[in-house]
């Protein structure tokens, strides 16, 4: 986990799921977007600085981003143990 996902995960109470996770990256990820651009609601300018992210720190890893708007990332292989979910292996 990086520093970013461990900040995020000491500051939420209660259960956590990945979908949550998930969400707190993208919002991240657009926040960094919209900082870039002089005008935060360009949709235009939005799109380019989403589209050429590069290694971006998401919660697991870097997300980095290409022109046809495809993500590259670490994917985490897990288990379900006893209803929880359980690290195996992440895969790059």
């Amino acid at each position: 986990m990086t520093p970013f996902g461990k900040k995020l995960s000491g500051t939420h109470e209660g259960e956590k799921t990945h979908y949550a996770g998930l969400g707190a990256e993208a919002y991240a990820l657009l926040r960094n977007a919209m900082n870039q651009c002089s005008d935060p609601a360009d949709r235009e300018c939005l799109n380019r600085q989403i589209r050429s992210t590069d290694n971006f720190t998401g919660i697991i890893g870097n997300i980095s981003i290409g022109p046809d708007g495809k993500a590259h990332r670490p994917l985490c292989i897990n288990s379900i143990d006893n209803g929880l979910s359980k690290f195996i292996v992440k895969v790059y």
